[in-house]
C-alpha cells in the first residue's frame, strides 16, 4: 500500500531509514506528548482519568462516563485510521498480524509501565530499539525471542515497569 511519501531511503547516521518510519515516529511522539499533557492538565482528560480509575465514583462527581467512553472509543479510532495509512505502507498485511503487534504493545506497556503513559511511549521505543538491534546482531532468527527475555528480565526485577509507580489509593 503506497504512502504517498517519497519512497527513496534515506542516509541517518550511518544507517538507512525510509521517510514514512520518520514521519511515524514524529507523529507517535506528538500524539504520546499530546495525550498525556491532556490527560493531566485539562478537565476533560482528568474527568477521563477519573472515569478509566472508578466509574461509579466520576459518576457521582457528575461526569458522563458513558459519554467519555464512546469519545475514547471515537478518538481511538480516529488514530488507528490515519496511523493505519502510514502503517500499511510499513507492515504487510497478513491475518495474523495483529497477534505479533499486540506481543510488541503488551511488552512495550510492561517495561514502561501500566500507569504511565510517557514510560508505554518510551517502552515501545526501547522495545523497537531493542528488537532493531537484536536482528541485527544476533540473528534475524532470534529477535522475538530477545524482546521476550527483556520483558521476563523486567517483570522478574520491577513488576510495575520501568517508570510504573504502586497504585495508591484515596478513599
Amino acid at each position: 500500500m503506497p504512502s504517498g511519501l517519497p519512497d527513496r531511503p534515506l542516509e541517518l547516521l550511518g544507517g538507512t531509514v525510509r521517510p514514512v518510519d520518520l514521519v511515524l515516529i514524529a507523529l507517535t511522539l506528538l500524539l504520546g506528548v499530546g495525550l498525556h499533557l491532556w490527560s493531566r492538565y485539562s478537565l476533560l482528560g482528568l474527568a477521563s482519568l477519573a472515569s478509566a480509575e472508578d466509574r461509579q465514583a466520576a459518576s457521582a462527581r457528575g461526569i458522563n462516563v458513558r459519554l467519555l467512553g464512546v469519545g475514547a472509543f471515537v478518538l481511538a479510532g480516529v488514530i488507528a485510521g490515519a496511523f493505519g495509512l502510514l502503517v500499511g505502507a510499513r507492515t504487510y498485511a497478513t491475518f495474523d498480524l495483529g497477534h505479533a503487534l499486540s506481543l510488541f504493545g503488551f511488552v512495550a506497556i510492561a517495561i514502561g509501565g501500566s500507569g504511565s503513559q510517557l514510560g508505554g511511549l518510551i517502552g515501545g521505543f526501547a522495545t523497537g530499539l531493542i528488537y532493531a538491534f537484536a536482528a541485527r546482531y544476533i540473528g534475524a532468527a532470534y529477535p522475538q525471542l530477545v524482546i521476550f527475555g527483556v520483558f521476563l528480565l523486567i517483570l522478574f526485577l520491577r513488576p510495575r515497569g520501568l517508570f510504573g509507580s504502586a497504585l495508591e489509593r484515596r478513599v
